[in-house]
Order: C-alpha cells, then sequence, then structure tokens
C-alpha cells in the first residue's frame, strides 16, 4: 500500500512538472487560529486518462498552503493535523489558468463538535428511507461542499461545519433531485436536527416544462444564452419540496422533460448575468416556449436607487424587507427588480433608466405583513414616482415600517349625531379595513360618544374607513360620506390618540309611495348576511341611494322617487352581485320603482380566499378622464372564478390582489357608463403589480325616463362587449308590447342570425349572440317592429 502511495506521489509530481495548469490556495483554521505544519491533501482525477492524483502541501506560519502547479481535473481538499482534520471540500475544477484563492479548510478537534446538520432522506411517495443516496452542503462561500451519503436507515449528518449560510440537496438513482428552498444558516453551536428529504421518484407522470434563455434588458435583438442553469423549486407548506434542474444548450433552449403539475419558483443564473427569480410560477400543462430574459451585469445604462428601512419610533434597522421596483414605461423584459435590505436596513439596486413605483413589503414578528409605498402611500395607484436617470444615484428613497416591539396602544373615538346636534345613542359604528377584510364594531353610548381601543392588532398600520348606522336614520361614513368607496380613509399606526371622527345623521323620511326592499342572503338562499352593502342607481339620471342590511340580512330604501334602479349586493367575503345575478350592470334586472316592491334579494356566493400576492391597479376615469368613483372592478379566471374585486375610491383608483400566473379578465361596471372587459395575462416574471388603468365612455341615457318605469323610446343598445369575441350582449327596449326582429347580418346584406323574433312587452330585454362559428369583422344587427321603425347599429367580431 505504502509502495502504490508512493507510485501516486511520483507519477502527480512527474506529471504536474510538465503540464503545469491550475493553482489553488487558502488556509488552514482551527476556531479563531491559523494552523500551521498541518498536511494538506489534494485528490484528483484526470479528465484525459481516468487516472487518480494526490498532490500534498504543508500550511505555513500563517496557516497558508499552496498548490501552484496542478494538472487539469477535478480535486477534492483535506487538511490532517494532530489528530483533527477538516471535512472535504470541493470539488474543483482545474483547467489551464485557474486561480482559487481563499479556499480555506476548517480543522475540528478530534471528538468535539462545534456544529452539525442531520436528517433522514425518504421516499415521497411510500415513506421509506433512500440508502445510499448523496447528501451535499453547498456554501454561499466560494469552494465550500460537503458531501455524504445516507446509512442503511436513510440517515444523514454533517458535522464540524464551517459557519455560513449552505444550500442542502440530496439526489438517488431513479429519483428527481431535491433541495430544500431556503439556505440553512449554520454558526458555531448550531445543532440542527430533522431536517429531512423527500426524494419524488423519477416518472412519466407529469408534464414537459421548457423554453429559451435570451438576454433582456433594454436590447432590441434576440440572444440565446447557452450554459445557463435554471432550477425549479416546486412549492409546498412543508419545508420538504422538491428542485429540478436544467442547463440551456448552445441556442439556450432548455427542458424539463417530466414534473409534477403544480406552483413553483425557477431561479435562473449564469455568470456575467443578474440572477432572475420567478415567484409563484402555475405549471398546469406541457410547455416549450416560456421565455426567461436575464440581463447582463455591467451593461446597464441606468441609474441606482439606495435607501433605508428602519422602524418608526426607535429607527432601528429592519432586515429582508423586500423592495420592489416596478416600471412603468418599460419593455417587459426588463420588469422584475427586486431587493432586499440587509443587517443594518440598507439596500441599493441598479434599474434601467426609466420611472418607477417603489414598494417595501416587511412581514413582522406576529407574522402580520406591512405593505407600503414609496412616499409613505399604501396605494400603488398614490404613490410617488421616482425617476431613475443614466449614471444618476438616487439615493433616500426611504421607508419606515411601524414596530411591533412594544404593543402599541391606540384610541379612536367620536361623537354620533343627528343632524339638529342630538346626540344618537346606540348607534353601530364600524371600522372597516382598507381591503374589506376585516371590520371592528362598537356602540355609541348614552351621549353619542364612541371609542376603539387598539392593541397590536392584526389590522394596525393600514387604512380604515368608518360608518355610523342606526335604524330610522341614513347610514353615513366619515366624513359625511354617503358611500364606502367615497369614505375618507384613516391611517392608524404607532401609539396615538384619532379623535374627532364625528358623524351627523340624516333621519329617514317617512315611508312614500315607491320602496325597494328585500334580503341579502348567502348562496344557499337561506343564511342571511348583515351589514351587507346595498346599493341602489337610477337610471338614467345616476342618483344613488345606499344603506346597509339588518341583523336578518333585510334592508329597505323608503320614499325613493319614481323610475328604475339597478341594485348591487356587496359583503365582506363574498363576491358582490347586481340584481338578479350579474356582474354588470348591462346584465341585471331593472327594478320599476312604482309603489312597495319587494322580494328584490341578493344571494352571493362566498369568495375562494388564496395567498396570490399578485396585484392589478390603476384608475379609472370617464372619457374626458375625470376620475371615477364607486366603479365595480371584479378578476375572473379562466373557470369564471371571481378570485377579487375593488370599488373604485373618490380618485377612481382601484386595487385588487390575488393573482397567480395566468391569464384573467378583468371587468368594470358602473350604471350610466359602457361596462369595461378585457383579458390580461399575469405573469409574475413583469413583478408583483400590474397596472391597468380603465376608461369608461358614457352610456346612453334613453333606457327609460326620469319619472316611470316604462321606457318611452322604441330603442336598440350598443352591444357589450365590442369588439367582442366569441359572444356579446345586445339590449333594446319598447315602450309597448310590440312584434319585433332582431337580425344579425354580415356587411354584402346576408342573414347570419334571426336572435328574436315575435310579440314581446314593453321594458327592456336582452339577447346574445355567439360569433364562434363566424370569422373576425364587421357585422350589422337591425332592430324591427311592425310600425315599420328599423334600428340599425354595427358590431365587431375580432378573434
Amino acid at each position: 500500500m505504502k509502495k502504490v502511495f508512493l507510485f501516486l506521489l511520483l507519477t502527480g509530481a512527474l506529471f504536474a512538472q510538465n503540464t503545469l495548469t491550475g493553482q489553488i490556495h487558502g488556509k488552514v483554521i482551527a476556531g479563531n487560529s491559523y494552523v500551521s505544519g498541518a498536511l494538506v491533501e489534494a485528490f484528483g482525477l484526470s479528465p484525459a486518462s481516468g487516472d487518480s492524483m494526490l498532490f500534498t502541501a504543508t500550511s505555513g506560519n500563517t496557516g497558508d498552503y499552496s498548490f501552484p502547479a496542478l494538472p487539469s481535473g477535478i480535486y477534492y481538499l483535506k487538511a490532517r493535523y494532530n489528530g483533527a482534520s477538516s471535512q472535504q471540500a470541493g470539488p474543483f475544477a482545474i483547467q489551464p489558468g485557474i486561480i482559487l484563492q481563499n479556499i480555506n479548510l476548517y480543522l475540528s478537534s478530534t471528538g468535539v463538535i462545534t456544529n452539525s446538520v442531520s436528517g433522514i432522506i425518504f421516499d415521497a411517495v411510500t415513506n421509506t428511507p433512500i440508502p445510499g443516496a448523496a447528501v451535499t452542503l453547498t456554501g454561499n462561500a466560494a469552494g465550500i461542499i460537503y458531501r455524504t451519503q445516507a446509512n442503511i436507515s436513510g440517515e444523514y449528518k454533517f458535522q464540524n461545519i464551517t459557519p455560513g449560510s449552505y444550500l442542502l440537496e440530496a439526489s438517488a438513482p431513479g429519483y428527481q433531485t431535491t433541495s430544500l428552498l431556503a439556505y440553512l444558516n449554520i454558526q458555531n453551536g448550531t445543532f440542527l436536527t430533522g431536517v429531512n428529504m423527500a426524494l419524488m421518484p423519477v416518472t412519466t407522470t407529469g408534464v414537459f416544462f421548457g423554453g429559451h434563455v435570451r438576454e433582456g434588458g433594454m436590447i432590441t435583438v434576440v440572444i440565446p444564452i447557452p450554459g445557463a442553469h435554471i432550477s425549479l423549486m416546486r412549492l409546498s407548506t412543508t419545508p420538504d419540496s422538491i428542485t429540478f434542474h436544467a442547463v440551456s444548450d448552445s441556442t439556450g433552449r432548455f427542458r424539463f422533460p417530466v414534473v409534477p403539475t403544480g406552483t413553483y419558483r425557477l431561479v435562473a443564473e449564469k455568470s456575467g448575468y443578474l440572477r432572475k427569480v420567478v415567484e409563484n410560477l402555475q405549471i398546469t400543462q406541457n410547455t416549450d416556449n416560456y421565455i426567461i430574459p436575464l440581463e447582463p451585469q455591467g451593461t446597464n445604462t441606468g441609474g441606482k436607487v439606495k435607501g433605508t428601512v428602519s422602524f418608526d419610533g426607535t429607527n432601528l434597522p429592519v432586515a429582508q424587507a423586500k423592495i420592489e421596483f416596478l416600471p412603468l414605461n418599460m419593455p417587459p423584459a426588463a420588469t422584475n427588480f427586486v431587493a432586499f435590505t440587509g443587517p443594518e436596513g440598507r439596500y441599493e439596486k441598479q434599474l434601467p433608466a426609466g420611472a418607477y413605483v417603489v414598494s417595501c413589503s416587511y412581514i413582522n414578528s406576529a407574522g402580520v405583513v406591512y405593505k407600503e409605498y414609496f412616499d409613505n402611500k399604501l396605494q400603488v395607484t398614490e404613490a410617488d414616482i421616482v425617476s431613475v436617470l443614466p449614471g444618476q444615484v438616487k439615493e433616500n428613497i426611504n421607508f419606515g415600517i411601524p414596530g411591533v416591539q412594544n404593543p402599541p396602544m391606540v384610541v379612536l373615538k367620536g361623537t354620533v349625531r343627528d343632524t339638529v346636534n342630538n346626540p344618537v345613542p346606540q348607534a353601530m359604528v364600524t371600522l372597516w379595513i382598507l381591503n374589506d377584510s376585516l371590520r371592528l364594531t362598537t356602540m355609541s353610548g348614552p351621549d353619542g360618544n364612541y371609542h376603539f381601543s387598539l392593541t397590536n392588532h392584526p389590522a394596525m398600520n393600514v387604512g380604515y374607513r368608518v360608518s355610523a348606522q342606526k335604524e330610522g336614520f341614513k347610514a353615513e361614513f366619515y366624513n359625511n360620506k354617503p358611500t364606502f368607496a367615497l369614505a375618507d380613509v384613516i391611517v392608524i399606526h404607532g401609539d396615538t390618540v384619532v379623535a374627532g371622527i364625528d358623524f351627523s345623521l340624516e333621519p329617514l323620511l317617512s315611508p312614500g309611495p315607491s320602496s325597494i326592499s328585500g334580503f341579502v342572503y348567502q348562496e344557499d338562499g337561506t343564511t342571511p348576511i348583515a351589514n351587507a352593502f346595498v346599493i341602489a342607481s337610477k337610471r338614467p339620471t345616476g342618483e344613488i341611494l345606499f344603506t346597509f342590511s339588518g341583523g336578518n340580512g333585510s334592508y329597505s330604501f323608503a320614499n325613493v322617487s319614481p323610475g328604475g334602479y339597478y341594485i348591487l349586493f356587496a359583503a365582506t367575503g363574498f363576491v358582490p352581485e347586481f340584481y338578479n345575478n350579474a356582474q354588470m350592470w348591462e346584465q341585471a334586472a331593472l327594478i320599476p320603482a312604482s309603489g312597495a316592491v319587494t322580494g328584490i334579494n341578493g344571494t352571493l356566493a362566498a369568495i375562494v380566499s388564496n395567498n396570490n400576492p399578485g396585484i392589478v391597479a390603476g384608475t379609472i376615469t370617464t372619457a374626458e378622464g375625470q376620475p371615477l368613483s364607486e366603479v365595480y372592478v371584479s378578476v375572473v379566471n379562466e373557470t369564471g372564478q371571481v378570485i377579487g374585486y375593488a370599488f373604485s375610491d373618490a380618485s377612481g383608483n382601484y386595487s385588487v390582489t390575488g393573482l397567480a400566473q395566468g391569464t384573467y379578465t378583468v371587468q368594470a361596471s358602473k350604471v350610466q357608463f359602457n361596462s369595461f372587459s378585457q383579458n390580461m395575462v399575469y405573469n409574475p416574471d413583469a413583478g408583483l403589480t400590474h397596472l391597468m388603468n380603465i376608461s369608461l365612455s358614457s352610456s346612453p341615457a334613453d333606457i327609460g325616463s326620469d319619472d316611470g318605469d316604462i321606457p318611452e323610446k322604441f330603442t336598440l343598445l350598443s352591444n357589450y362587449p365590442n369588439p367582442f369575441n366569441p359572444s356579446t350582449v345586445i339590449e333594446f327596449t319598447l315602450a309597448g308590447r310590440s312584434d319585433i326582429t332582431l337580425t344579425v347580418y354580415d356587411l354584402f346584406g346576408r342573414e347570419i342570425a334571426v336572435l328574436a323574433s315575435g310579440s314581446y312587452s314593453a321594458g327592456r330585454h336582452t339577447v346574445s349572440f355567439d360569433g364562434s362559428n363566424l370569422s373576425s369583422g364587421v357585422y350589422i344587427y337591425k332592430l324591427s317592429n311592425g310600425k315599420g321603425q328599423n334600428i340599425t347599429r354595427k358590431m365587431t367580431l375580432l378573434k
């Protein structure tokens, strides 16, 4: 054995003298001291001949060791001294001209374990151990890699690990390689047990996922990136998540042959390019055209944004706060800019020149997510714009996070009075959280006074709207605002007293000749919904009435002026709807207020809650650019579910949360205006927040008269939506019972379809037209009656 060892040494030495190609340098360290006289061994494998190679070195007085002339090959290093040894480090690929510096080796005393990581590797399907599984611990620091194998029971253990952050990975024949999503933070005295990993057996069940890696940033030509490393980390509720790996070929193409469907975190990286991360990537079907843009380092002609994040009051730094930069006018490949604050609360980010909305989000120790936009704004549409110029360093883009070290005490108080200044006792006062997901209630006392005391409440540090209501009075929002969307927002955080949140309630008039009433129920049609919003919009004047449902779900609009009304129901945790079961007012039933109208009930389906972080937000205006409030905005997924909604505020701003990667339909509806519907593709790769500004045009005001519920005209309205694909809704009104025909023609006058024919009663009627079997183009639809009257309009099918 000794002869073989000497032979390897001599062979390696002779080979090295003839082929001096690469170098490895570093130090041998024990605790806080350098070790001199330690034996350092470099084990190598020649790629040319397959021969094993062994080289040795001895550390000097300052712990330095050096291998100045290593042949090409793959090497592993180990240090030994007086019974102590280091973990094996490597592999290191040595090629001509390669010089590796600071490959430090750390000794630990015999029998003394300074820190460790251990666990079990098991089959994700059968939960049985996987003997012989290869386990790797890779450090952020260059060259620190530990390897071991699982024993017969699937157990593995790393000991005496150099302090630092590490990625744990396991693999075995017949299994997918798996990594933990989070880095392990190892310090002296760290003993991590139960770090288990589940490996998914290689299977043909799943889908393929592939595409191309290309240069992104501000370039306009396609430049493929070969050799990029792509990782797909399957997200789950446990740390035993699955990771798949691929490398792009010479054309930049990559492909994962089989991955289970699910939600993933995609990471793409290559030396010389900025690392790309895509959160919450939904893989549900075979995909072969996914594009990953990587931005070259050092070629960015933009500027830098810098700032700090600190806790309010104490100015202590906030580490690991997420800073997101949303570009406003930039190619899609140049989006998704994210930075995180360091231990001192500082961050900086190199960005292409342009305009940005900057946000800061942080999860505090109570598990509450706080998010704000620069400069101290709670909604993206109100954020101050940050402009970045070429070569500019934009500093002091700072954020303050409400601290939770000492639970804050907040008192909010005020008085409820009537219009002649008399106190109103037993009025219910409600705090509505800004995103309409939580509410708190209290009652006014004999003197009309009320107050809320909040101590570290889960909804702290966000905006509230406040309302007051009592039977016999009109409901009111602070500050003398009639509806939820128009109410002033009060931001509460820190130790403070917010006083003077007063109300002046207007008594209801005695019931008149016309009224509208009903109940608001859950989808089962029997369970009442209390404190639901009920909004009545008169057509064609646009007059708005507002009330709440009572404890038994009942509501009433008393003494309403005669005419036609559209009723909208909304409640926390439910999908709003117009009466009867419509998301757009044009599709809803018009309620004629003539006498006492009862039984106008709303049945609301519970909204499907999700934790998806995606946001679509923007501003809604008229065609003339004036902001529109009270617009109902809903986001519908591909299966037809409403995943989130909002009402535009007094400035026309709206924001809907809950989007994951996929295709959605954004709808906006307000009586008096043509409703809006547009598809959007949400991709987290383009940033967490997508901006969509909406313009609504006025709707014709001839559906009904100001003082009656029966239309006075023979009317054909514009179809909705228009352009459409594949279906649209056509609406017409009749002043009295009539024989009518509604026909669709092409531009050559050929009849395409008869949508309605026969005797129809007075009132408003809608029919649907499906163009699935037609080609794109302009079509004519004509309404005719028995009196010889004809009305024609155009509609556009756009596929």
